[in-house]
């Protein structure tokens, strides 16, 4: 019965500890993808989707939505980001075309 509970745990630590890994090098993905000197985009909410259904084949991914954005035309967006780092799209579709203007606005 120990051996069962030590292999559960085990893999625990490992699952958790691949989502963390996972987690963060989404959330860094994301920072690269948006880019710098973007005005105050509001709070941040994240989630994982199993099966977005906002993408073509409904894959898993890390949603990261801003609901709130002070962006002229772009109340909200969301990105989506597989759990190893690739941008699998945005809603809007256009969204980095959108961005541009407010990075080439500030220093």
């Amino acid at each position: 019965m120990w051996r069962l509970i030590k292999t559960v745990l085990v893999l625990t630590v490992i699952v958790g500890g691949a989502t963390i890994v996972s987690f963060a090098g989404s959330r860094v993905r994301l920072g690269q993808y948006l880019g710098r000197n973007l005005p105050d985009l509001g709070p941040l909410q994240w989630t994982i989707a199993f099966g977005a259904k906002e993408l073509p084949d409904k894959p898993i991914a890390w949603s990261f939505s801003y609901n709130y954005t002070n962006l002229r035309g772009l109340p909200r967006f969301t990105v989506f980001i597989s759990p190893t780092g690739k941008i699998l799209g945005s809603v809007p579709r256009n969204l980095p075309a959108r961005l541009d203007p407010y990075r080439q606005r500030l220093p």
